[in-house]
Parts: C-alpha cells; sequence; structure tokens
C-alpha cells in the first residue's frame, strides 16, 4: 500500500486487476470442496442489512450532502471483496464461508445494485443490471467453473499442485493491493474534484461504513 501510494506508476495498468483477481479465486476455488452443509443463511441476513443500512445512510445524509449520501450508500452495499478468500486463508479462518459469501453477495449485488441506485437518484444510471451480473459473472463464475472442470479432469493432482503453488496466491493479492492503491493515489491527487477537506470526509465516512457494516456481520453471526 505505501509503495503504491509513494510510487503510483501501477495506475497505468488497471487491466490488469481484473484478471488477477480472476487467479486469485481460481486457487481459492480450487481449494474448495463445495458442501451444501457449508452454506450458512448468515450470509443473506447480512446482505439484507447491507441493503438496509445503504438506504438508511443515504436518506440520512442527503438533506446535506447529495453526493456524499451516494458514496456513502455504495460503501455501504458493496459485496464481499473478491480477495476476501485469499486473506482469510492467510489468517486461517475460515475459508469456505468467506468463499461462499463472494459468490452469493456478488451474484445477489450485481443484481440488487442496478436496481436500488435508481430508486435513490430516480434516474437511470447508464447500466442494466444484465450488464452489471455478466461483468461480475467474468470475474467470479470464469474461475468457478475452470477450477471445477480441472478438479474433475485432476482429482488426484490437486493437493500436489496447490501444495507447490500455495504462495502465487498470497503474491497475487500484495500485487492487487499495490495496482489498486497505485490506481486510487493517481485518481486522488491527478484527475479527481475534491478538496482536500472534501477527502478526508469521505475517509471518516469510509472508516465509519465499515465499522458498522462489520459490526452487523458480527452482530448476526
Amino acid at each position: 500500500i505505501i509503495i503504491g501510494i509513494i510510487y503510483p506508476s501501477g495506475h497505468n495498468f488497471p487491466f490488469a486487476i481484473k484478471y488477477i483477481v480472476i487467479g486469485m479465486l481460481f486457487f481459492s476455488f480450487l481449494d474448495i470442496n463445495f458442501r451444501k452443509s457449508s452454506i450458512n443463511i448468515s450470509i443473506i441476513y447480512i446482505l439484507i442489512s447491507m441493503v438496509l443500512i445503504a438506504l438508511f445512510l443515504f436518506f440520512l445524509i442527503s438533506p446535506f450532502d447529495s453526493e456524499l449520501a451516494l458514496i456513502t450508500s455504495i460503501l455501504a452495499v458493496t459485496p464481499t471483496a473478491t480477495a476476501a478468500p485469499v486473506v482469510m486463508k492467510f489468517l486461517k479462518g475460515n475459508f469456505e464461508y468467506v468463499t461462499y459469501s463472494v459468490l452469493i453477495s456478488n451474484s445477489i449485488c450485481a443484481l440488487i445494485i442496478p436496481l436500488l441506485l435508481p430508486l435513490i437518484l430516480k434516474q437511470n444510471i447508464g447500466i442494466t443490471a444484465q450488464e452489471l451480473f455478466f461483468s461480475i459473472s467474468t470475474v467470479v463464475f470464469l474461475p468457478l467453473v475452470i477450477s471445477q472442470i480441472i478438479k474433475v479432469l485432476f482429482p488426484s493432482k490437486i493437493t500436489f499442485f496447490l501444495l507447490k503453488v500455495k504462495i502465487l496466491p498470497f503474491i497475487l493479492w500484495i500485487i492487487l493491493l499495490y495496482l489498486a492503491t497505485a490506481k486510487s493515489t493517481n485518481y486522488i491527487f491527478y484527475e479527481s474534484n475534491f478538496s482536500p477537506i472534501y477527502l478526508i470526509k469521505i475517509f471518516i465516512t469510509a472508516a465509519l461504513v465499515c465499522i458498522l457494516n462489520f459490526s452487523t456481520g458480527k452482530l448476526i453471526g
């Protein structure tokens, strides 16, 4: 992250972010055994709470600052990060739960967000649910399908392969952090019209939204 802030030249390679995420998810899906018993209803409850929080925050903030209200609501309804399984495995947490959360939350949010934003903004946002769903499907479902095909074709070699490349997903995550930070840094300093004070306001709001969402998720379980 620090390197991305100091040397933001990585912003010239934003296209690489998509393929790095696909690679990370490929290894995550390759390493998971999908079982019905692993699916937890709490994922759905968390998604519902995210939508309600997003709507509540928008209508709470919009009388004072409509732009900040929109930013806040989008942050609140953002689905589980596609990098989460790699991070969770590194932390030795509930890897399967997080992987299922990525699949379910990204799929549902791809349908909800294009419907939610016109309701909030009272205007067309220029992207349909089908377009957004297809975009997310490329990133989430493509590595899922490929990984499961490989598991069927070469079941006896999967464990050996994963042991050989177990550090690779973590390396991809580090590269992803650098590229994302470099892109954000370049946008803030060279493309954004926001004042430093407004950027601080966005940062504080984003931190509060994260705390609220994480706290709600912990409460739901």
